[in-house]
């Protein structure tokens, strides 16, 4: 029998770059996080992209970007996330929530800078919600539902099977996972929701595990 859920995350051998690509409502562009020479994401050429496992912590990677000053997070942190897991044309917010059966229809956020971020403290906050509530709050589940739009099912010969390949998707899949099986914690030192197996673990990293040493000393 294969697992039920399979996330799986499509790697672009180019890499990733900003560059003013998407059009903004006031006139003008915005500078969007896609594959290097492809401001689109086209299809032509997919089959050099790369497929790979998407990691349990994939969700806790993602918020670590959000780490540092506001450039090196951009041009560096995001960069580096979505190179090593590339990352999906669109961004869910709780403001683009529609018809759930619509599953035509083309989210309207392209990953600009202010919509990535927006994403990550939308994570932020319903991982904060469920420590409160001890429940998915309705915020949460919004966005959960959205983001499944992309989440394909299907009977195979080995047994029922759901599939994603959209790192966006992926990242609130695999919090989802987490929060369910008790692997969602949340740092003691920069209050950030991270990812751990160990139920005694109270630190996302070596940086907040140095600071907290520094406090107890």
């Amino acid at each position: 029998m294969n697992e039920i859920i399979k996330l799986e995350l499509l790697k672009y051998p180019q890499g990733f770059e900003w560059s003013l690509d998407a059009p903004s409502d006031g006139g003008g562009v915005l500078e969007t996080l896609h594959p290097i020479g492809d401001p689109y994401y086209s299809s032509d050429g997919l089959e050099h992209v790369e497929t790979i496992k998407c990691p349990p912590d994939l969700w806790s990677q993602y918020l670590q970007c959000s780490k540092g000053r506001w450039s090196s997070t951009a041009q560096t942190n995001l960069v580096n996330f979505a190179n090593k897991y590339g990352f999906s044309h669109y961004i869910i917010l709780q403001k683009g929530i529609t018809n759930l059966s619509d599953n035509s229809r083309e989210n309207p956020f392209p990953p600009t800078r202010k919509f990535i971020f927006d994403d990550i403290e939308n994570l932020k906050q319903a991982h904060y919600d469920y420590l409160q509530m001890g429940t998915f709050s309705q915020f949460a589940l919004d966005i959960l539902n959205n983001t499944g739009i992309y989440l394909h099912a299907g009977f195979t010969k080995d047994g029922y099977v759901m599939e994603s390949q959209s790192t966006h998707s992926n990242i609130w899949l695999t919090w989802y996972q987490s929060v369910l099986k008790g692997q969602a914690r949340l740092c003691s030192v920069c209050k950030l929701p991270f990812y751990s197996k160990r139920k005694n673990a109270d630190v996302c990293g070596g940086t907040c595990r140095n600071l907290k040493s520094k406090r107890s000393n």
